[in-house]
C-alpha cells in the first residue's frame, strides 16, 4: 500500500497510521514517524516465532515425558506399599499392577482409538473420490441424458477391494461380484444397451438382429431333413436348441 503526504478526509487515512497524520487546513498532513518493517525484520520475526513453536513443542514433549515418569513411579511405589501390607501375596501385587498400567495407558488408548477414526474418515473420503473420479472417467460411454442413471448405478455396485485396494463389483444390480470397473462397465452396457447412443445402440440391434437371421436359415433347413426323415439325432436335437434362442431372443 502506497502512503500520501496529505489526505482530504480522516476517513480516507489508513486506520494503522492515523497517528502520524494531523488535520491542517482542512487536510490531514503526514507530520509523524512510520516505521516500515524491511525483509530483514519480517525474517527475523519469522525465524522468532518457528523458535517459539520449536520450544513450545519440545516443552509439550518433556511434560508428556514427565507426567508418565511420574505415573510409573507411583505405581511402582503403589506396588511396594502394597507388598508391605500384604506380605509375599503376588496375585494381589499382580493385580494391582496391572490395574496401575491400565490407568496409565487409558489416555493414550484413547488417544490412538481417536486418530484411527479420524484417520479412518479420511481414508473413506480419499476412497469415495478415487471412486466418484474412475465411474466418471468413462460415463462417456453413455448417451448424455442416461450418464446421471449410470453414475448413479455404478456408484451402488462397485467397492474398494480390501486384499487388491482395487475397486470391483459387489454382486448387486445383476451384475457378478469381483469384476473390475472395464469388466462391468462391458456388462453394464449389454444390459442397459439403452443408455448408449443411438448410433451405438441401432448398430447392436443391427447386429443382433443378423444373428437371429442366421439362426432362423439354420433351423429352417433342419426342419427340412427332419421332414424328409434324413436328419441325425444331433441335427433334431440342434434344430430344437436353436428353436429355444430364436424364441427367447424374440421374448427379449
Amino acid at each position: 500500500m502506497k502512503l500520501k503526504t496529505s489526505y482530504d478526509n480522516a476517513s480516507d487515512v489508513p486506520e494503522l497510521f492515523k497517528s502520524a497524520y494531523t488535520e491542517q487546513d482542512g487536510k490531514y498532513v503526514l507530520t509523524g514517524e512510520i516505521e516500515v518493517k524491511t525483509q530483514e525484520d519480517i525474517d527475523a520475526m519469522k525465524q522468532a516465532k518457528d523458535n517459539a513453536n520449536a520450544e513450545l513443542s519440545q516443552m509439550k514433549t518433556e511434560l508428556a515425558t514427565e507426567k508418565q515418569s511420574k505415573v510409573e513411579m507411583q505405581s511402582k511405589l503403589n506396588a511396594v506399599e502394597l507388598q508391605l501390607k500384604d506380605g509375599d501375596n503376588t496375585e494381589k501385587v499382580q493385580a494391582h499392577i496391572k490395574e496401575q498400567i491400565g490407568l496409565a495407558t487409558k489416555e493414550l488408548t484413547e488417544q490412538l482409538e481417536q486418530a484411527k477414526a479420524e484417520n479412518g474418515e479420511l481414508t473413506g473420503k480419499v476412497f469415495a473420490t478415487d471412486k466418484a473420479n474412475l465411474i466418471k472417467s468413462k460415463l462417456e460411454t453413455f448417451d448424455e441424458k442416461h450418464r446421471g442413471d449410470a453414475d448413479f448405478y455404478f456408484d451402488s455396485i462397485m467397492e474398494r477391494d480390501e486384499v487388491s485396494n482395487e475397486f470391483v463389483t459387489n454382486g448387486r444390480g445383476g451384475i457378478d461380484k469381483g469384476l473390475t470397473y472395464d469388466k462391468a462397465l462391458e456388462k453394464v452396457t449389454e444390459m442397459k444397451s439403452h443408455w448408449l447412443p443411438q448410433n451405438v445402440a441401432g448398430g447392436a440391434q443391427s447386429s443382433n438382429g443378423g444373428a437371429v437371421a442366421t439362426k432362423q436359415t439354420q433351423l429352417k433347413d433342419l426342419l427340412s431333413k427332419i421332414s424328409e426323415g434324413s436328419a441325425t439325432k444331433q441335427e433334431q436335437v440342434q434344430a430344437s436348441t436353436l428353436a429355444n434362442e430364436i424364441k427367447n431372443n424374440g421374448d427379449e
